[in-house]
């Protein structure tokens, strides 16, 4: 069934747009199989008449977009590479409301530079329809760099809004490349709020950007937590200053909540782009 759905939706035929009220019974693919309830109806369900999906324009007779999915293709999936088709071409089995949806990124360690974790949540116009484009939110200490021994330093929480279609082009803050890793989260307007309500208590309750308790990939882990899906129970960071060696268990990195998110079996979940190294743990040297 297409989610949004069969009451409210809005159909274009012959340039016009209508707003079908009513109770509909629909093909997979979300074409008209029977009218259960009257329904007002300004122009006649046929083969030219198209659905607006919020996102997009959608043929329920041709089963496909009419414009490009602004999320690219993942290896190893061929119908993803498809940018017109409906949810994998599979619509008994998954679902795509409206094209867009929550994001995860992930940066992996190089080097002393310890990677990074961000969260994209699309945007809404005053209808609730995904405008194409996402603002990006992620948690940095302010200045960049954290003192031995304290690992802590004034949080900045740094938001930019950009294209969809640019998440994977996104260098962040210093990382000097896009991200390594990134996972798609289905969602709904609902899921939307929810995933940025949870950035946001984040932000207020954390003040301070701590490297071990409060880092980016906690703040991005409030996001998702509230969800549903599962954040992981997080990694080693080992710190070596001089002859001094430090080790701390269950600490949130990206690399563990990208790992926590790409094992699950949720249908939600999407890997667009996996990590080249999965290893969670960090290993820091001063």
């Amino acid at each position: 069934m297409i989610r949004g759905e069969l009451i409210g939706r809005t159909r274009a035929s012959a340039g016009l747009l209508v707003l079908v009220v009513g109770l509909l019974a629909s093909a997979p693919l979300g074409a008209e199989a029977v009218r259960i309830a009257p329904a007002v109806d300004l122009s006649p369900c046929s083969a030219k008449s198209t659905e607006i999906m919020h996102a997009r324009y959608f043929s329920p007779t041709l089963g496909r977009f009419l414009s490009v999915d602004p999320v690219g293709g993942e290896v190893g999936s061929s119908q993803s590479w498809n940018r017109y088709t409906y949810a994998l071409n599979n619509p008994i089995v998954f679902v795509d409301p409206d094209g867009r949806d929550e994001y995860v990124l992930t940066w992996i360690q190089r080097g002393n530079n310890i990677g990074h974790s961000a969260a994209a949540v699309q945007i809404r116009d005053s209808s609730g329809s995904p405008t194409g484009l996402v603002v990006v939110q992620d948690l940095w200490p302010a200045p960049p760099g954290v003192a031995f021994p304290n690992l802590a330093a004034p949080a900045s929480y740094d938001a930019d809004v950009m294209s969809d279609s640019d998440l994977t082009s996104f260098e962040g803050h210093g990382e000097g490349r896009g991200p390594d890793g990134v996972i798609r989260i289905s969602g709904d307007q609902q899921q939307d709020a929810t995933f940025q309500a949870g950035l946001d208590q984040f932000a207020a309750n954390n003040p301070v950007y701590h490297a071990t308790d409060a880092n980016c990939a906690d703040f991005t882990a409030a996001g998702v937590s509230p969800t549903g899906l599962p954040t992981g129970n997080g990694a080693t960071v080992s710190i070596s200053v001089g002859p001094l060696d430090l080790s701390k268990q269950n600490v949130s990195t990206p690399v563990a909540l990208h790992n926590a998110l790409a094992g699950s079996d949720d249908p939600r979940v999407q890997v667009i782009q996996p990590v080249p190294d999965d290893d969670p743990n960090l290993r820091l040297k001063w």
